[in-house]
C-alpha cells in the first residue's frame, strides 16, 4: 500500500513540526547513509531540513547553511595543511581525510562527485532523491526532504 510522499513540508504544512525543530528520516541511519555520504552532507541535513520546516528558498537555504557552517567541512584534496601544532590535530585531519577520500572514490565510482560548496551539497542530495525541488508561487526555487519512502543506499550505489 502506497500512501504517497511524507515530507518535511507537508509536515509543516499540517503543524506537526514544533517549532525550531528539525525533523530528519529514520531511514538515514537504518539504511546506513553516513558510510556513503561526505561530513559537509551529514552535518548540513538537519539545517536543511529546518530551512525547509521554515518555508526558505533554495538560496535562502544556501546562505544558511554558509552563515551556520565552517570551510572546513570541505576537503581541498589538493593542498594538504601538513603543518600542525599537535599530534592530536595531525591524527584528527588525517583520520577525516582518509573518510572523505574514501567516500569520494565512492562517490565517483558511482557516477557522482564529492561536494565543495553548499550549493553542490544540495545538488548531491537532490541527486540521491533526498530532496525535492519546487517552484513556489513567486517563482523561487524551494526544496522539500523526503522522509517517507526514503531512498536505499542500493538504489544509488553498488556496493565495493
Amino acid at each position: 500500500m502506497d500512501l504517497g510522499k511524507i515530507t518535511v513540508g507537508l509536515l509543516s504544512k499540517l503543524n506537526l513540526i514544533p517549532s525550531n525543530q528539525c525533523i530528519l528520516p529514520n531511514s538515514f541511519y537504518d539504511y546506513g547513509w553516513a558510510e556513503w555520504l561526505p561530513l559537509a552532507n551529514i552535518t548540513t541535513l538537519p539545517q536543511i531540513s529546518y530551512c525547509v520546516s521554515k518555508g526558505l528558498t533554495r538560496d535562502a537555504t544556501v546562505e544558511y547553511l554558509h552563515s551556520h557552517n565552517a570551510e572546513q567541512l570541505f576537503i581541498n584534496f589538493e593542498e594538504i595543511n601538513r603543518n600542525f601544532i599537535t599530534d592530536f590535530q595531525r591524527n584528527e585531519f588525517f583520520l577525516i581525510y582518509s573518510r572523505e577520500y574514501s567516500i569520494k572514490i565512492k562517490l565517483e565510482e558511482n557516477g557522482m562527485f564529492y561536494p565543495s560548496t553548499m550549493e553542490e551539497v544540495i545538488e548531491l542530495f537532490l541527486q540521491l532523491g533526498f530532496l525535492l525541488q519546487n517552484i513556489n508561487h513567486s517563482g523561487n526555487k524551494t526544496l522539500d526532504l523526503i522522509i517517507r519512502p526514503f531512498p536505499k543506499v542500493s538504489d544509488h550505489f553498488k556496493y565495493t
